[in-house]
């Protein structure tokens, strides 16, 4: 009988136990992160949708500056919708736009008057809250040809729009203000607030 020396060279690569143990560890770093990326996204999509209504009012003021008439910012339901829509404490905004409303009717006629600006889909979960005291935005923003804002059709030291969503935290909130003079800010929700998401 004869003996065979096998040569034994230590092996490279992962062994089973290895490979489930780390599989198993991914799997709970994940699941521990996967409620606060999802806030992180949420808190986004307020951020970003209130950040919208703000350029939109920048734009449209500096619009109606420039050109020396009234321009109108409202919300529709979709890009192609001509009337603006009451959107207190619901989720009909779902695109904001600027148009030119030469005859004041709140409502864009495409034959006589020019849209300036459609914003592209606003995120669908998004809760448009107005205050419990204060000038409430429903339906429309114009600004006059030297700047100032008429809310709804009345002249109001400022006006609010609340952004939230399902989740009703405050602290996840943004407010819209808007003052008479047509300036335009974004801010978060605190106790002080005029507005809650709740």
């Amino acid at each position: 009988m004869h003996n065979r020396l096998v040569n034994l060279k230590p092996q490279n690569g992962f062994t089973f136990i290895e490979a489930l143990v780390t599989v198993v560890i991914v799997g709970i770093i994940t699941a521990a992160a996967l409620p606060a990326m999802s806030n992180m996204i949420q808190n986004q999509a307020i951020t970003a949708t209130a950040n919208e209504i703000l350029n939109t009012l920048q734009y449209a003021r500096s619009e109606a500056i420039k050109r020396s008439t009234s321009v109108r910012v409202c919300f529709k339901r979709n890009a192609t919708a001509n009337n603006c829509l009451n959107f207190a404490n619901s989720t009909n905004g779902r695109y904001i736009y600027a148009f030119i409303d030469e005859n004041n009717d709140g409502n864009l006629d495409r034959a006589t008057e020019e849209e300036l600006y459609v914003s592209n889909p606003l995120d669908e979960s998004i809760i448009y809250k107005h205050p419990t005291t204060g000038a409430k935005i429903t339906r429309h923003i114009l600004f006059t040809s030297n700047g100032n804002s008429i809310i709804d059709g009345q002249r109001q030291p400022r006006g609010f729009i609340g952004v939230c969503d399902s989740r009703q935290n405050d602290s996840a909130g943004r407010i819209v203000q808007i003052s008479n003079t047509g300036r335009a800010q974004v801010s978060k929700i605190t106790p002080d607030s005029k507005i809650s998401c709740t």
